[in-house]
């Protein structure tokens, strides 16, 4: 049972870390104006950095949550 949370906060802070280095992608990404005047910026990194985060926060908070879950039967 260990090794499955350790897999989680593992998982959690993958999420984080994946979120984190799809804003800095975005964010030294250069945005440009086509001839019709669109916005021309992979925003698709947007979606999947807040997914990522937010996969990332559900995950830590579900171990730190059984981890006191556990502590409080003991």
């Amino acid at each position: 049972m260990q090794i499955q949370f350790k897999k989680m906060l593992l998982g959690g802070l993958l999420g984080l870390a994946i979120g984190i280095v799809c804003y800095t992608i975005l964010w030294f990404s250069p945005a440009t104006l086509d001839a019709q005047g669109f916005v021309q910026q992979p925003f698709y990194l947007v979606i999947i950095g807040d997914l990522a985060i937010f996969l990332g926060l559900v995950l830590i908070l579900i171990r730190w949550v059984m981890m006191i879950i556990r502590r409080v039967k003991k």
